[in-house]
């Protein structure tokens, strides 16, 4: 790792952040990358650099050469979580058309005409976009819940699925983990004849 402020590029500090992640509990790791943000403030404040390594990346920190954002919840308890190729190139479109946004010098990643979208903003535009494609009733958890339900269904290991959305109890993975696994009991019914031998 480089040594001195003018050296430290992105890529560094994103490897220290996984690195933090993985070291320590995820409000530890969390409260670093705050104070990290802080102290590049004051670096480009005081002159010593045009611009901090951390710019764009309070996306809730994107590490996309990792397919990897480091989402904070309740608690400041922060973790990451990994998205697919799919995702991927979903965020590289948004990011080209969002440096053409008036407002792209600011840290966050949703922004609107007047600055950053609050949650209730982002839902608004997500019911927007749904109307228009002619879906109704659409709330982002519902997102959060149908992926979690794909996850175990798909065969991912429950603490895996535990670790990446973030649940400090187990009740809500059992919560999701038995919905997968009345759907798997279905389609295993629906392959394997039991009457076969009647």
């Amino acid at each position: 790792m480089p040594t001195t402020s003018g050296a430290v590029e992105r890529r560094h500090v994103e490897a220290f952040i996984i690195d933090q992640i993985e070291r320590h509990s995820p409000s530890t790791a969390a409260g670093r990358y705050r104070y990290l943000q802080q102290f590049w403030r004051w670096v480009v404040a005081e002159g010593e650099r045009a611009t901090s390594p951390m710019a764009g990346m309070r996306l809730d920190s994107l590490a996309r050469d990792e397919q990897a954002v480091l989402v904070v919840g309740k608690g400041d308890r922060g973790r990451w979580v990994p998205y697919s190729d799919k995702a991927a190139t979903a965020l590289d479109r948004c990011l080209r058309v969002r440096r053409r946004h008036p407002q792209a010098e600011l840290e966050w990643f949703w922004i609107g005409q007047r600055g950053r979208l609050s949650s209730s903003g982002i839902t608004q535009v997500l019911r927007r976009r749904a109307k228009q494609a002619g879906v109704t009733d659409v709330r982002p958890h519902r997102f959060r819940h149908d992926a979690a339900h794909r996850a175990l269904d798909g065969g991912m290991a429950e603490g895996d699925v535990q670790k990446i959305f973030g649940w400090q109890s187990p009740q809500m993975l059992a919560r999701y983990g038995s919905s997968a696994r009345a759907e798997r009991a279905r389609r295993t019914y629906r392959r394997v004849d039991l009457e076969a031998d009647l």
